[in-house]
């Protein structure tokens, strides 16, 4: 993955942990998913599109005094993605 890329996702997460989920999208695709399948909540599911992400992770903020993501391997799967 270039630096590049490393550097987005990683100014993404800063953003969302700030409670900026505007910040957090703007360099997403409006096609990104956001695969929660495998969550162990009552909402694991897939969300597709910015909107639908967000209205995710709104949620989490509203529920939640602070929410926190860490990034521990970044791996780009495609030209385009990243897991």
């Amino acid at each position: 993955m270039s630096q590049e890329n490393v550097e987005i996702v990683r100014r993404g997460f800063a953003a969302g942990d700030r409670g900026d989920l505007d910040g957090a999208l703007d360099e997403w695709a409006p096609d990104a998913v956001w695969d929660w399948s495998n969550g162990r909540a009552f909402d694991a599911g897939v969300y597709r599109g910015r909107d639908e992400i967000r209205a995710f992770l709104q949620e989490r903020l509203e529920a939640f005094e602070e929410i926190r993501f860490e990034l521990v391997d970044l791996q780009e799967v495609e030209d385009d993605r990243v897991d």
